[in-house]
Formats: C-alpha cells, sequence, structure tokens
C-alpha cells in the first residue's frame, strides 16, 4: 500500500480531488475509492480500495502517456447519458477501466487490475465503482491536473 494512502481524508461521496501527488474518485453509494498516485515520467500507480479491500497495480503508460487522461476528458464532455461502454486500457494489461451512464446519469467505473501478468503468481481483480454524470467535470479537472501537473 502506497504510504500516502494512509494520509487520505474522508470526503463526501462521489467527489473527487487531487492533493500531493494523488487522484481519486470515490463512490456515491459505498465506502470504494480509486486512487491515483506517484505519477513519475511514464509511471502511475493505481489503487482500488475499500474498508474491506486495497488492491494496487503500478502502470506503465509510456507509449499512451496521455491515453488515460483524455479518456477522462472525453466523458467529461458527455452532458448527456450516452449508450454502450467506454474504456482505455494500460499498454499491459495491468489496469483497464471503463465507464457506462444509465438513462438516469448513473455513472458506473469498472476497474479491473491485474498484477504480475503472465507471471506464476499472477493475481486479478475487478470491482464497480458508482458515481454520478455532474461529477464527471471534477472528476476530469482532477485527472488533468494529475497527469499534466
Amino acid at each position: 500500500e502506497h504510504p500516502d494512502f494512509k494520509k487520505l481524508p474522508k470526503l463526501p461521496f462521489g467527489c473527487a480531488w487531487i492533493e500531493a501527488n494523488l487522484f481519486c474518485i470515490h463512490s456515491v453509494s459505498s465506502d470504494r475509492e480509486i486512487v491515483f498516485s506517484a505519477h513519475k515520467g511514464d509511471y502511475f500507480h493505481v489503487a482500488l480500495k475499500d474498508k474491506n479491500i486495497s488492491f494496487s497495480v503500478e502502470v506503465w503508460a509510456t507509449n499512451d502517456r496521455n491515453g488515460l487522461n483524455n479518456f477522462f476528458q472525453e466523458l467529461a464532455s458527455l452532458r448527456v447519458p450516452w449508450p454502450g461502454t467506454r474504456s482505455w486500457t494500460s499498454l499491459e494489461g495491468e489496469f483497464n477501466i471503463s465507464a457506462t451512464c444509465t438513462m438516469l446519469g448513473h455513472i458506473v467505473f469498472t476497474v479491473k487490475l491485474n498484477g504480475q501478468p503472465g507471471g506464476t503468481e499472477a493475481w486479478k481483480v475487478q470491482a464497480g465503482l458508482e458515481t454520478e454524470l455532474g461529477q464527471l467535470e471534477k472528476i476530469a479537472q482532477s485527472a488533468n491536473s494529475f497527469f499534466q501537473g
């Protein structure tokens, strides 16, 4: 677990924020959160956390530095619910995030983390996190600060 995780303040559900090289997306329906941290050059960490679990991977994004940031910016540009699924996957497949939106504006991010892909002790975890259409602009602003800052 990244040492800065212990410093995270309790925030209102559904908000996104950035502080000390951390970018977080919080669920509106649980204590689950996606935490992006330690962005340096072509690498960053991503963790999926709630009161019962904490999984994290280091993500290498050298060929797609702005791809994940662009994913969040594209979602924020969608002012109304959309059909289908939007997604982004890291080059080596250790991280995938997808987003769907209901007609009522409920966004579900599905996060997949793959630890040691292809290794003898590989592991996988997948979980959903719910937020709202109105939160996407704030999430995109926080993502942009994290990835471009």
